[in-house]
């Protein structure tokens, strides 16, 4: 991103971080995202929202999702970048990713794995997870705003970051709950783009402009 900035407009090269996003992960947490706004989008009941995210075909609620999640991210990347100072967008991005997917490990302790198809070869992981791990996996979510903040962010950035991210963490949670009665893959992956595009607003606000 950095070489196409010396040599393209600032809004090809955030179209860019969003290509390399969704290649790095290959789109994990995007289909998850999009399959969510099917299922919610076209299903009342938990069994048919399960039903319909295990569809492999993509819908109309699915497809302006994602549509509109994509350019929100783009916009805020273009944010980002046109603040002038690539080490804050960098280390801006890397702390949106890290701490959109701690939160979104976090559902994993509160909530069941429920699954429509049990034959599915997917299968609930909470519980092997343990208060040490979810100690590390905070550890390394919130290093990267702890370490935006080191090269001059303000302070209250990271506690604005971590109280949004708490808040969407409770809503999800009790979303999720009510509607699925519990939590997929997808709704894993839907809860860090929903985290991640709120961590990125907070940040563009938060920066020097």
């Amino acid at each position: 991103m950095y070489l196409s900035m010396q040599f393209l407009p600032i809004e090809v090269s955030a179209i860019i971080g969003v290509i390399l996003g969704i290649l790095f992960t290959g789109a994990f947490h995007e289909d998850g995202f999009a399959d969510l706004c099917d299922g919610f989008g076209g299903g009342w009941q938990p069994e048919d929202i399960l039903r319909i995210m295990k569809d492999s075909r993509l819908g109309t609620y699915g497809v302006t999702g994602l549509l509109g999640i994509l350019l929100l991210k783009w916009q805020l990347l273009v944010g980002l970048l046109d603040t002038g100072v690539f080490s804050y967008f960098l280390i801006a991005l890397v702390s949106a990713h890290s701490a959109s997917r701690f939160f979104s490990i976090a559902l994993m302790m509160v909530l069941p794995y429920v699954q429509a198809d049990k034959d599915s070869k997917a299968k609930p992981i909470a519980q092997d997870w343990h208060g040490l791990d979810m100690t590390w996996a905070a550890f390394f979510g919130v290093a990267p705003l702890i370490l935006l903040v080191y090269l001059g962010l303000a302070w209250y950035s990271l506690l604005l970051c971590l109280a949004v991210g708490l808040i969407n963490f409770t809503w999800i949670q009790a979303w999720y709950r009510q509607r699925l009665n519990g939590y997929t893959g997808d709704a894993l992956g839907a809860s860090q783009q929903i985290q991640e595009v709120s961590l990125l607003i907070v940040l563009l606000a938060c920066f020097p402009h």
